[in-house]
């Protein structure tokens, strides 16, 4: 044991861990992820000097940590997701003391994306912890939230590795907030509560420089934006995933000048919530852009979510949103008060539009009336559809020759069935032993 290299405690139900484990000298790697038990590291640790690897995530922690600086070999540090008991953990007056950050300054990834509150400081230590993280010079990942914007600024300006690009992940959080776990998949993120910059740019010039090399944005709280796509196409062009939410003055998500600078462009995912003004996901007015001028604004997209937002009357604006939209693969709808339909009665959609659709999911949806006035659709693709609490809704958009994949049709209310409308006696025998009730398992026996 005494010789053992690599340690790994994850999953497992310990509480604390033993005073001799720092008898283990040569110890390299001690893992310690989804421990949920535990409680305690004791700080013998800080004597395993050959330690490289710490990992430490989902602990319920309720000790300082600052003892970790003494691991001076310390290449990748993991403190994350830690669920603390005591809610005053952070004492008010402890202040990160200079230098101490410096001791690793050899680390290669440092993933501790709420630093002031896992190690017990208060948010005074923000300065000394932005100016000595600026200062590493080996780093290739790094996950961490600023309070502040002026602090991502210091960092930015000062970071050399930062400045020469040779920072090959990293996941910023900027203001009071946690990032949603779906954007940490993604190597580069950034989420950012706030509004304008001080010159009254759209966002803070650190933002911006950071929301260029990104692949994944969360925006919350901007209370000045009123449409997305005046971020420009050129801070969003690397975008794959973009959540939005409580940014009480966005009426769209993008209009005619953004579709004509192909904003969006390389967008995946696109999260809408709680926009309680957006009206539109699209906004145009006039004719499309001519055949001769190739949009590229939302081609990739395939996860549209869209909940809480009462003032959208209809998901896309005209059928050449649609057109756009040939890529998409889930729509997910729910919570919004306003919402009549998918599409206004005026415009009109292809058979084949949406080929690629694969699940819809509307909930709690009192308005919906019809997705495309009574017309049918193809969507080959389609393999499952979700409606719960829609209460106007009386028909779905098939024929006896649609959804050829479809394997569910998944309703909360066991009556719902008896209310939907089909187009002929084919389609209803094609499609109603698809029906199934969350709280029972077929609403129409096929027996």
């Amino acid at each position: 044991m005494p010789r053992l290299h690599v340690l790994d405690l994850s999953s497992t139900g310990i509480n604390s861990l033993p005073v001799s484990i720092s008898k283990l000298i040569v110890l390299c790697e001690l893992l310690l992820n989804d421990c949920l038990n535990l409680k305690v590291l004791p700080v013998k640790l800080s004597e395993l000097k050959s330690l490289e690897v710490l990992e430490v995530t989902k602990a319920k922690l309720d000790c300082s940590l600052i003892w970790i600086f003494e691991l001076t070999n310390l290449k990748r540090l993991k403190i994350a997701d830690m669920r603390r008991s005591d809610d005053n953990f952070v004492d008010s007056e402890q202040v990160l003391v200079p230098g101490l950050i410096s001791k690793i300054s050899q680390m290669e990834e440092f993933c501790v994306p709420n630093f002031l509150y896992d190690f017990g400081v208060n948010d005074k230590s923000e300065d000394i912890v932005a100016s000595e993280l600026s200062n590493f010079c080996s780093l290739s990942s790094l996950d961490i939230k600023f309070l502040s914007t002026s602090n991502l600024q210091y960092f930015l300006k000062n970071s050399r590795l930062w400045r020469e690009r040779k920072l090959m992940e990293f996941r910023f959080c900027v203001g009071p907030r946690k990032m949603y776990w779906d954007l940490w998949s993604y190597q580069k993120c950034l989420a950012y509560k706030g509004g304008r910059g001080e010159d009254h740019s759209i966002l803070p010039w650190a933002i911006e420089d950071v929301l260029i090399r990104s692949n994944a944005f969360e925006l919350v709280g901007h209370g000045e934006l009123t449409t997305l796509s005046d971020l420009g196409a050129r801070n969003t062009c690397e975008l794959k995933h973009c959540s939005v939410c409580s940014c009480d003055m966005l009426e769209n998500v993008m209009n005619r000048n953004g579709l004509e600078m192909d904003v969006f462009g390389n967008l995946e995912i696109l999260t809408l919530r709680n926009l309680r003004n957006l009206k539109f996901i699209l906004e145009m007015e006039g004719p499309p852009p001519p055949l001769s001028r190739v949009a590229n604004s939302f081609t990739n997209l395939r996860k549209l979510i869209l909940g809480k937002c009462p003032m959208i009357k209809h998901v896309f604006s005209n059928g050449f949103m649609i057109q756009q939209l040939s890529n998409l693969e889930v729509l997910n709808i729910h919570n919004c008060s306003g919402l009549e339909g998918m599409l206004s009665e005026d415009e009109n959609v292809g058979y084949e539009a949406l080929p690629k659709l694969k699940v819809v999911q509307l909930k709690i949806l009192p308005e919906f009336v019809s997705f495309f006035k009574v017309i049918a659709m193809c969507w080959k693709s389609l393999e499952h559809v979700e409606m719960t609490y829609c209460s106007k809704l009386r028909k779905l958009p098939l024929d006896v020759n649609s959804a050829t994949n479809l394997k569910k049709i998944r309703v909360t209310n066991r009556y719902f069935g008896d209310t939907l409308e089909w187009d002929n006696n084919a389609t209803k025998l094609r499609f109603q032993p698809l029906v199934v009730d969350l709280f029972y398992r077929h609403l129409f026996p096929t027996h």
